[in-house]
This record gives structure tokens, C-alpha cells and sequence, in this order.
């Protein structure tokens, strides 16, 4: 089960980076957010609830890093 936790932490961390690209301004917009953005750039709404979205992904994969007992000290198993 664990190696099942390290490839979820993979994936939200990997949106998270995606989401974060998006409210930079990155020319993603026409694959994100169902494809409703004319442009690539996503306008200013958009572009926040990526933000949002990237700091609640961040949130959660955080939390899912630490209950696989992982700490900058090392393991705590």
C-alpha cells in the first residue's frame, strides 16, 4: 500500500504543478478547465481558480506525504 500512496503523491503533484502553470499564464487553457477558454492563456477568473486549485492539491498531497510517516528528519516510522 505503500508504493500506492508514492504514485498518488506523484499524480497530485503533478497537477499541482500543472494548475500552478495554468495561473502563471502558460499556454494551457485549451486543455484545462473542460477547453472553455478561447485562448491558451486563461483569462483572470480562471487563472484564480487555478491558483486555488494548485494550493488545495498542494494541501492534500502534503498531507498524504506525511501520513507515509516521511519527514525532513527522515523516517518516523
Amino acid at each position: 500500500m505503500v508504493a500506492a500512496r508514492y504514485v498518488e503523491i506523484g499524480l497530485l503533484g503533478g497537477v499541482a504543478l500543472f494548475q500552478a502553470g495554468l495561473a502563471a499564464g502558460l499556454p494551457w487553457g485549451s486543455g484545462s478547465w473542460g477547453g472553455t477558454a478561447a485562448a491558451d492563456v486563461l483569462p483572470p477568473g480562471l487563472r484564480l481558480a487555478s491558483a486555488a486549485s494548485c494550493a488545495l492539491l498542494s494541501g492534500v498531497t502534503y498531507a498524504v506525504v506525511r501520513s507515509t510517516g516521511w519527514s525532513p528528519r527522515g523516517y518516523r516510522g
